[in-house]
């Protein structure tokens, strides 16, 4: 035999051994692919697959929350309750405020010095600032119903008020003197709102009284030290404009010409008799 005969029987023979080993090594991969596949549970419709559920949680002792003992917030005390306010007395109205108008009650006096009937039933205007004045309100006035409602003392005046407080203009029907008239008032801020009621103011104890003998003072005031400034700005505002000396420091602050309300003198020249 020839050497190349001999090399080509090798050849064959290891090419015949590879090739069988591959075919062991491809039988043996199916078979366990085979036994994957019979291990492997059927695939489900992801449509359908219903999700893995949770792992629970590990309950955790409400000890190991708690917070150190100098972190941690005392307990809030209860807030003590206030004592109950004593009962407070009813007094009579003796004024009413409502958009511009100051009313006070009619008595026969006031009735008979503004020229009123005898049968005349209403709240006297004490005074009169916008927006009233603006609508033709003036001091003197009584005021004998508000929108129809009959206000025949300032109680009623104020319910009446209380009826109206959300409309922005009503008709209020006075007497001025004796002539009847009807007057529209519009409320300032778009609406009307209620009349205020005010009782006597308080008076010091011990104080003489601040009229004639009425019965007893607490019918209408309180006695006490606490109801108003000892001086106001009503207080401080002069009847009448003191005299002033020609090129003196002014007694306030600019309220334009002072000639308008003082009058004005020369100062006296020395020697000058």
């Amino acid at each position: 035999m020839t050497e190349a005969s001999s090399s080509e029987r090798v050849g064959i023979g290891l090419g015949g051994l590879a090739l069988a080993i591959l075919i062991a090594f491809a039988l043996a991969g199916g078979s366990r692919g085979a036994a994957s596949a019979r291990a492997r549970p059927p695939e489900e419709d992801p449509r359908t697959a219903r999700p893995a559920p949770l792992p629970q949680a590990t309950p955790v002792a409400l000890a190991t929350l708690a917070l150190p003992e100098a972190m941690s917030m005392p307990a809030a005390a209860p807030a003590p309750r206030a004592a109950a306010a004593p009962p407070l007395p009813v007094l009579p109205f003796q004024e009413a405020h409502w958009q511009g108008l100051e009313l006070i009650p009619m008595t026969p006096l006031l009735a008979k010095s503004l020229g009123l009937p005898d049968n005349a039933r209403g709240v006297i205007i004490d005074e009169a600032t916008m927006p009233a004045d603006a609508a033709g309100f003036i001091a003197g006035d009584l005021v004998t119903s508000v929108r129809d409602v009959p206000t025949p003392d300032l109680e009623s005046f104020i319910q009446a008020t209380a009826r109206v407080r959300n409309r922005h203009r009503i008709a209020v029907q006075i007497l001025r003197k004796d002539k009847p008239l009807e007057i529209v008032l519009s409320g300032m801020f778009g609406r009307l709102g209620t009349a205020n009621g005010e009782t006597a103011q308080t008076i010091p104890p011990g104080s003489r009284p601040p009229h004639g003998d009425q019965g007893p003072c607490t019918n209408c005031h309180r006695i006490g030290t606490k109801g108003q400034l000892p001086v106001d700005q009503g207080d401080l505002l002069a009847k009448t404009a003191p005299t002033i000396l020609a090129g003196q420091t002014p007694p306030h602050g600019a309220r334009g010409t002072c000639s308008a309300c003082h009058k004005i003198v020369q100062p006296m020249q020395p020697g000058a008799r």
